[in-house]
This record gives C-alpha cells, structure tokens and sequence, in this order.
C-alpha cells in the first residue's frame, strides 16, 4: 500500500496520476492524500483512491514542494515535475497523466462542444500574460467554441500546451 502526499493545487495533485498509476500497475493499493475540495478529481481515475489529510498508511511519498522543499526544488534547476519524480522508485515512469474513467457525455451545463485550455498555471515559477498566448496561438483559439477561465485540467508548460477536447456530440 502507498499514499501519495499533496494536499492542494489541483494541477499539482493531477501530475501525480502517473505515480499512482505506476504503483497500481505494480499491484500496490495506491492512495492519494488531499484536502477534500480536490477529491472529485481522483473520480477521473481507477488507479487511486481518495484519502484525507492524515489519514496516511503504507508507504508515504510526500511529493509536497511547498513549503519545506521549495527552496531545494528552485536550487536544482529542475523543471517542476522532474523534482517532483526524481524518486528512485519513480526512474522510468511514463508521465502521462491518463484519465480512465472520464464520463461518456458532457459534463452538466456545459454545451454539446467545447473545449478546455490551460497554458496558465497559477504558481508556477514563470508567468505567462494572456495576451502573450493570445498572440502567439491564435490558430488554436480559432477553433474555440466556449473558453472556459478557471479549469479543471492544468497543463503547466508551453512544451506540454495542449487544446483538449473532451467530448464531442456524435
């Protein structure tokens, strides 16, 4: 059994879906510890369960940055998820995140399609300015049918920029 520790920062606690996957994989029990409010997200996943803070068993990896390891993770160069995997048990892990148990239709009071974007992470150690995005992807908002603000899916660097389409009407 492992549990897999960060509390908050919804994109944060998605980039340890491929951890989690990879203990599964392995026949672990696999857990992940946050606070409630981002518990809805492990619904995405077969491969995880939900549990509160302290409420730990097994093996913990507490892949927390902020705040005691904040300083370490900026010291070493590292891009964040690189610092974030660099666990000996973690050498190898294919990252991508994978969400196996999406929903066959369209979340409620959303329309037929739509598409979500996220090129801004909210505390990551560079800001992007929406305009610059704007700018620079126009093509890709073009084909925008609803532009949503605040989402559910962070993708935190321009190499992993993504327009992510996640149910279309038949």
């Amino acid at each position: 059994m492992k549990t897999i520790v960060y509390h908050q920062r919804l994109g944060d606690i998605i980039n340890c879906f491929p951890a989690a996957r990879h203990f599964a994989s392995q026949g672990e029990e696999v857990f992940i510890e946050c606070l409630p409010q981002y518990a809805s997200a492990l619904d995405l996943i077969s491969y995880a369960k939900w549990t509160a803070p302290g409420s730990r068993e097994g093996e913990i990896l507490d892949f927390q940055i902020w705040p005691h390891r904040y300083n370490e993770y900026r010291n070493s160069g590292k891009s964040y998820v690189d610092f974030m995997y660099d666990h000996p048990a973690l050498n190898g892990v294919d990252r991508q995140i994978i969400l196996d148990r999406v929903p066959s239709g369209p979340p409620p009071g959303m329309p037929d399609q739509y598409n979500l974007l996220a090129p801004l992470g909210i505390s990551q150690g560079w800001k992007y300015q929406r305009w610059i995005f704007c700018t620079k992807h126009p093509k890709h908002l073009a084909t925008l049918s609803f532009f949503v603000k605040r989402i559910i899916i962070f993708i935190k660097s321009t190499g992993r920029l993504r327009i992510l389409s996640s149910w279309r009407k038949p």
